[in-house]
């Protein structure tokens, strides 16, 4: 009997050994991931930040109407002005004469 319960013991302790050890390898594992991951992310933050920065270059009041004033030939544009946009209450108000107008 005594070696019954010896032997399921060792058995036992044999199996918790390779459980443990599994279980430390899938920690390790995941941990790398992680790491992998996160030097992903932040790779990726500082590409935003580059993107943003150069945006804000070529977005530059000053180099923007250079541009218009270079291509104004071509392209014609004009500044916008509140004339350019009509009151949502007028166009609503519009609508509704031409429904009560059928």
């Amino acid at each position: 009997m005594r070696l019954i319960i010896q032997s399921s013991l060792f058995i036992l302790c044999v199996l918790s050994a390779v459980w443990a050890y599994q279980v430390n390898y899938d920690a390790r594992s995941i941990e790398r991931e992680i790491r992998e991951l996160n030097s992903q992310v932040n790779s990726v933050l500082i590409r935003i930040d580059l993107l943003e920065a150069e945006w804000a270059f070529l977005n530059r009041p000053k180099r923007l109407a250079k541009l218009v004033d270079k291509n104004f030939s071509t392209l014609s544009l004009v500044p916008i002005t509140k004339e350019h946009f009509k009151d949502p209450s007028e166009l609503y108000s519009t609508t509704e004469k031409q429904k009560d107008g059928e």
